[in-house]
């Protein structure tokens, strides 16, 4: 479908996968002026999206990186009202580059947020997790991984252990037998590490790298999670379901999945970039191939891993995706960027239960701007960030986090 593209694609996708490792506008919303928006935050150096909850005010938390506050890169946590205007923004970490990834409302009503946070002299990193109020107040910090070697938190989510609220973090760690491995790391609810599991490929190459992506939890004892495998040029999927051994507290995985399972259907497919459960039994991948498009396959949670349905979507251009959710109609809503005229844009597409698109959204400029997540409301509408590159203000050309909120048909009114 797009002979011209394959080649640039993939080499965007493995610089995108190997980085994985100024003053803005802010004008305010009036509530009859509401209904839709695009807001940004950040200062006069680069900043970049990570996620966006949705608070029980009605507001939003987002977390993202910055290095707007000296001491190289920082995490910055933006909360706002319902209207997207500022009430606070908390900026953490401290010398050495620290990035903020994935935050979550956790049941008690705070904030719990997950990343990476540098080691003493800056070369490597540990698994950052911190607490915040609903004021902003550090309720509390912790960092998970072992000294002297890489570790990095991509997403954390609500978790039960023996009937406990917890956390489940999935991130990725040098400290594997491969050059770097997933590492999924289950916390109580005060962020006390109760057990942890390493995994990928134990015949990989030295080279061979994983990244987490993903986590679901399907019961007390039992997750399943996404990865992306760099090794050399070779690049590669892993979706793994593993259960913690209630004795030993070791995690194993039970089964896995790489994408041979698609070569009869789609033998291009690079990544897995999301996972969700569906009825509680089925897993939804979100990935991307090697000639620029993206798909969706749902997988039986059967033992033979039936391929339920496989769906590869996308534009005349490059598309790569970010994260997804299922829609109020049991659709998907997914987050991801579309390259136009030579530069990215954020990419928002909508589809039906079979992963047909219902609608595409595009929102950027002349920069190269990114779409990171996006969410749909109880009113059915969509609550999207994204990076954006801003030119052309005060402090001239400088990456903002972005937050858009639009209907239930894409739309900006």
């Amino acid at each position: 479908m797009k002979n011209n593209k394959q080649a640039l694609t993939i080499f965007l996708l493995l610089t995108a996968s190997l980085v994985m490792l100024g003053s803005c506008r802010k004008e305010k919303i009036q509530p009859e002026q509401a209904n839709t928006f695009i807001k940004y935050y950040g200062k006069g150096g680069t900043q970049k999206a990570g996620n966006v909850a949705v608070t029980a005010d009605g507001g939003y938390i987002l977390v993202g990186t910055t290095d707007s506050y000296g001491d190289g890169k920082q995490i910055m946590v933006v909360k706002t009202d319902q209207f997207g205007n500022e009430q606070w923004t908390k900026v953490l970490g401290g010398a050495g580059d620290d990035e903020g990834n994935w935050v979550i409302v956790s049941s008690n009503g705070n904030y719990i947020l997950t990343g990476s946070k540098a080691e003493a002299g800056g070369s490597t990193s540990d698994v950052y997790v911190a607490e915040l109020s609903g004021s902003g107040a550090v309720v509390g910090e912790n960092t998970y991984g072992t000294a002297g070697k890489d570790d990095v938190g991509a997403r954390i989510i609500n978790a039960t252990f023996k009937g406990v609220k917890g956390y489940a973090i999935i991130g990725s760690t040098a400290d594997y037998t491969s050059e770097r491995g997933l590492y999924l790391i289950k916390l109580n609810n005060n962020r006390v590490k109760e057990w942890e599991g390493k995994f990928g490929d134990n015949n990989a190459s030295a080279s061979s790298q994983y990244f987490g992506t993903g986590i679901q939890q399907l019961n007390d004892t039992a997750y399943i999670s996404t990865g992306n495998l760099i090794d050399g040029i070779t690049l590669n999927i892993l979706v793994t379901k593993g259960r913690i051994n209630m004795n030993t507290l070791g995690f194993n995985s039970s089964s896995s999945i790489d994408k041979s399972l698609f070569q009869s259907i789609d033998p291009t497919i690079i990544h897995a970039n999301d996972i969700l459960i569906e009825g509680g039994i089925n897993k939804i991948i979100l990935g991307d191939n090697s000639i620029g498009d993206c798909y969706i396959t749902r997988v039986a949670a059967d033992n033979n891993e039936n391929i339920l349905l496989y769906k590869p979507f996308g534009t005349s251009a490059l598309d790569v995706s970010s994260s997804f959710n299922i829609t109020s109609d049991g659709g998907f809503i997914i987050a991801g960027s579309t390259m136009i005229n030579g530069n990215w844009d954020i990419w928002i597409v909508r589809t039906d239960a079979n992963a047909n698109p219902i609608w595409t959204k595009t929102f950027g400029g002349a920069g190269n701007d990114y779409g990171a997540s996006v969410e749909q409301k109880s009113d059915g509408s969509f609550i999207v960030t994204g990076t954006i590159a801003f030119g052309g203000n005060a402090t001239g050309a400088n990456d903002v986090i972005s937050l858009i909120h639009v209907d239930s048909n894409g739309e900006i009114k």
